[in-house]
């Protein structure tokens, strides 16, 4: 018995991927610039939470176009306010250098103000700039000690995971005996060590 042999038309393929990037291209058209204009009067005006969702939409591409550069700016003005979750996400910004001038010894600081605020993923961050000496110099210790005490913590369950791999994978670099002596560093304890954020630029 012959058997049928199924043939895709490679321009059809083509065509229909081309149709969908077209798509796709008037749909990211069609989102406006800028957010709701209330909204950013709130957030100029000093509100904190609408400056941080700003920072959100315009990472995010919700509701108005991706813009790193907005998204920086607006996390930066909520970071200045004491939100913790755009410190940590500020700090995310200067450590990649999206959208903003890249700075690790900055990032290495909001990634400090987040996590004296508890913020599991900060002193995730944190640690792997000290391990790695990035923004600071190398101290594979301390950022094991601080991985100990972010263990300890309660809440933020998405984070445990991070947490402890982080933690066995510096843990690997230290000897035995430093591993079975460390004890957990709160990370308040670097602030001495650590210089506060700097001022933000304002526009």
């Amino acid at each position: 018995m012959a058997r049928s042999v199924r043939y895709t038309d490679p321009d059809s393929h083509a065509g229909s991927v081309l149709g969908a990037l077209l798509l796709a291209a008037l749909l990211l058209a069609s989102l406006p610039a800028h957010a709701d204009p209330r909204l950013m009067a709130a957030a100029r005006g000093g509100d904190a939470e609408a400056a941080e969702h700003l920072g959100v939409m315009y990472e995010t591409g919700s509701g108005v176009r991706r813009n790193e550069a907005e998204a920086a700016y607006w996390y930066g003005r909520a970071a200045q306010a004491g939100r913790r979750q755009a410190q940590y996400a500020y700090a995310q910004f200067l450590e990649t250098g999206a959208g903003i001038t890249r700075d690790e010894k900055a990032a290495l600081e909001w990634h400090l103000k987040a996590a004296c605020q508890g913020h599991l993923g900060a002193v995730a961050n944190i640690a792997a700039m000290l391990a790695s000496g990035r923004g600071t110099a190398m101290d594979r210790l301390s950022a094991y000690r601080l991985l100990l005490w972010a263990k300890e913590q309660r809440g933020q369950d998405s984070r445990k995971p991070q947490i402890q791999a982080s933690l066995d994978a510096i843990g690997a670099g230290l000897r035995a005996r430093e591993r079975k002596a460390a004890t957990p560093l709160d990370p308040s304890a670097l602030q001495t060590r650590l210089m506060p954020g700097r001022p933000l630029a304002q526009r």
